[in-house]
């Protein structure tokens, strides 16, 4: 958090619209590790469960992940975790996880409309999306990199062990499937 924070405020140069963005990433993402850690605390059942085996997609960013990934989550026997599910894995009742990202998002569909982000990368609230929203929880996510060069980030970014993160990320997985 330390180093993203400092890399967003020395490099990264945003605007309102950027702020609020990152706004919503980083807090949305702090809360929502509280909250698993103490869905797990009160249910350590679910740290047994065993995940069905993953499908993976892997690329180089504008390589084409996202169709690919979209792609093999429409059959109806697969299952895939929308934009929603990574923003907010903790399901509550009010707001619901879909309502509260599709609010988040009434920004950026505004500035999509004017600036052609979903030109570049579409992103919709009920859509598969990757993990790179649901990796925020630990701050170890090239989502931080790839919306705004934050170079020492990056960098710092580039030489974590991942380990931890991951095994967070299971638990989003677990909780998910659960």
């Amino acid at each position: 958090l330390e180093m993203l924070c400092r890399s967003l405020h020395d490099e990264a140069n945003l605007h309102w619209f950027g702020k609020m963005n990152y706004s919503n990433l980083i807090v949305t993402g702090l809360a929502e590790l509280l909250l698993l850690n103490e869905t797990f605390r009160k249910q350590p059942e679910l740290e047994q469960q065993k995940l069905n085996a993953p499908i993976f997609v892997t690329g180089m960013p504008r390589s084409g992940t996202t169709f690919s990934h979209r792609l093999l989550s429409a059959p109806q026997q697969t299952t895939s975790l929308a934009l929603y599910q990574h923003m907010f894995p903790i399901g509550r009742k009010f707001p619901s996880p879909k309502l509260e990202t599709e609010m988040l998002f009434f920004y950026w569909k505004k500035a999509s409309k004017r600036y052609g982000m979903d030109a570049i990368h579409y992103v919709r609230p009920n859509l598969a999306d990757e993990c790179n929203i649901g990796m925020r929880l630990v701050m170890h996510s090239m989502i931080y990199w790839s919306i705004t060069p934050t170079y020492s980030y990056l960098s710092w970014f580039l030489d974590q062990d991942m380990r931890e993160s991951y095994k967070i990320y299971c638990r989003v997985l677990q909780l998910q499937q659960s």
